[in-house]
């Protein structure tokens, strides 16, 4: 049977071990502290890391379709003729290029598909109006050969492009131009409004919120008509009761 003293020792040995406890738990949480503020500069280390990938990559084109008979040695010749092709008389004498050759894809592969060619340009000038030219001259048919042409980008930023489908697919829809800011920022002008979308999610709002917009004011025109023509003041108080159920949800 435990005396008095007995439990005046367990007491006091409790309250050792929760000091004890306590002290390592702060140390965990130190370490824990520390441990993000690593995790955050690595991942700001990585995004850096890719942009400078991709910024590598801006004066990169992949031109797809380029007869396999053309000779490696003879490559560079005949894209220089291709870009000279699409820009026309703007094209004063040959675009500079500082490499081209085939890249091989295992997609490619097992399709059996005529390997990309990789182009750098040595401008970025004369590589934006190319591919400019490029959109609009769709499709390009060149020495008998149906060609396509594309910005040369990573798996990461592909992914990410991916993303956004949703949000290009209803601008396509709409007719809206768009464009790509390098190498992630969507650009769109819709509604007189300039917006620029980092992730899909920004993108999205600003086209819900331009259409919101949009509906308010079409309502509100189609309202003002009927009140004129027909004086259907019955209609605009219940136009009015649904606008503002409709801008409380």
């Amino acid at each position: 049977m435990r005396t008095l003293s007995d439990l005046n020792e367990l007491v006091c040995q409790l309250d050792s071990r929760l000091t004890t406890i306590e002290a390592s738990s702060s140390d965990h949480a130190l370490e824990n502290v520390d441990r993000t503020t690593r995790i955050e500069k690595l991942e700001n280390n990585y995004d850096l890391l890719k942009d400078k990938l991709d910024c590598s990559r801006r004066n990169n084109m992949h031109v797809s379709g380029v007869s396999s008979t053309v000779p490696a040695a003879e490559l560079e010749t005949h894209i220089q003729a291709l870009f000279a092709h699409l820009l026309g008389a703007d094209c004063e004498q040959p675009v500079h290029l500082n490499r081209t050759h085939r890249v091989f894809s295992t997609l490619q592969q097992q399709k059996d598909l005529t390997p990309d060619v990789l182009t750098r340009v040595h401008y970025l000038d004369i590589k934006e109006r190319i591919m400019q030219e490029a959109r609009q001259q769709e499709p390009i048919v060149f020495r008998g050969d149906s060609l396509s042409i594309f910005q040369d980008l990573s798996a990461h930023t592909l992914a990410c492009h991916r993303e956004f489908w949703a949000a290009i697919l209803h601008l396509r829809d709409q007719g809206i131009l768009y464009c790509w800011g390098f190498p992630l920022h969507l650009h769109f002008t819709f509604q007189d409004r300039r917006v620029v979308a980092r992730t899909p999610e920004e993108a999205s709002a600003a086209l819900v919120l331009s259409l919101s917009r949009n509906l308010d004011a079409i309502l509100e025109v189609t309202t003002r008509s009927l009140v004129d023509h027909v004086g259907g003041w019955r209609f605009l108080n219940h136009v009015s009761v649904r606008k503002k159920a409709r801008k409380q949800q």
